[in-house]
């Protein structure tokens, strides 16, 4: 009889919680603060961010690195409606910094030195190019911005349009 009650009790308290978390307005998810190469602060929400994101890993030293900056200075001119960001992974971001006015990129690039953001996303190498749609899945993972890259672009941009056109 002891055992009923227990047992009647347990399953009361439970749905009583279920129903208060049900009551709960939901919460947005916020976004992180980042340290940009230039010093300046810039926000990234990596499990969602709201919009389709080309996220570029790069160093100064890497030299292959700097042989795809020319491409996707392109593609970033070509699939403009994408938010292009770079992960630079110098130890001395004023090293990045210099390349990133050199060469003149067109996109942000947030401070990564410790390496954090390219753990949160696999990432053991550069150059690294991934895609993140709106809803923070990784739908492009690679290192070079040939034609896959282009095609997984492409895709991407076609949804963002469709996605805004809908609204």
């Amino acid at each position: 009889m002891i055992h009923k009650i227990l047992t009647s009790a347990q399953l009361l308290l439970a749905l009583l919680l279920a129903s208060l978390l049900t009551l709960m307005p939901a919460l947005p998810a916020s976004a992180a603060s980042y340290t940009t190469i230039a010093g300046d602060t810039s926000e990234f929400n990596s499990e969602q961010p709201q919009q389709n994101t080309v996220l570029i890993f790069w160093a100064s030293w890497c030299g292959y690195c700097m042989q795809e900056i020319p491409h996707l200075k392109e593609l970033s001119n070509e699939f403009s409606e994408l938010r292009w960001l770079g992960i630079n992974v110098n130890k001395e971001p004023a090293d990045g910094l210099e390349i990133e006015q050199k060469r003149e990129l067109p996109w942000v690039s947030l401070a990564d030195p410790d390496l954090q953001i390219a753990d949160q996303f696999s990432v053991r190498g550069t150059p690294g190019l991934l895609i993140i749609n709106q809803s923070g899945d990784v739908v492009f993972r690679g290192r070079r911005a040939d034609d896959k890259f282009r095609q997984a672009l492409s895709r991407t941009q076609a949804d963002e349009t469709e996605r805004e056109s809908g609204q």
